[in-house]
């Protein structure tokens, strides 16, 4: 009996905060959310260069009639090459920063992905495309072109 009266007040205890945990005016804004409408983030050189290679890789292996397992493997680990270059190399103001490692976490996901058993790589190749447009609708990178 104890324990069901413990369980109980903790029960009540802890729905006594579920309406300060669903409060979504205590939450910090998404990154995205401080951008006026129809600005980007600023870019730097490192990030352009990172971001245009793992463009140039994903549109490559799109292009093709026909790729294999090995084919994706490549691309993954050439997204994850250009991630970690981004990650070392670029420097951008906290909030574009935060914005930015949106963007990574997807392109991150999608190099595991492709590099994982059939049929999964190819639903990487599909989430690394969606990252590019990510990219390309949140940061200032003049003539990046996410591959339709």
């Amino acid at each position: 009996m104890k324990r069901f009266v413990i369980a109980a007040l903790g029960a009540v205890a802890f729905a006594g905060t579920l309406p300060v945990l669903a409060n979504d005016s205590l939450a910090a804004p998404a990154p995205q959310a401080l951008l006026q409408q129809g600005s980007r983030w600023s870019t730097d050189a490192p990030l352009r260069a990172g971001m245009e290679g793992v463009r140039a890789g994903v549109a490559e292996l799109r292009a093709k009639d026909r790729f294999s397992i090995a084919d994706y493997r490549r691309l993954g680990n050439t997204v994850d090459a250009r991630i970690a270059a981004i990650l070392r190399d670029c420097k951008l103001a906290p909030d574009a920063d935060a914005s930015l490692h949106a963007v990574i976490a997807e392109l991150s996901t999608a190099a595991a992905e492709m590099r994982a058993p059939w049929p999964v790589p190819a639903g990487g190749l599909h989430r690394a495309r969606q990252a590019l447009e990510k990219y390309e609708r949140s940061f200032e990178h003049p003539g990046f072109v996410p591959i339709g």
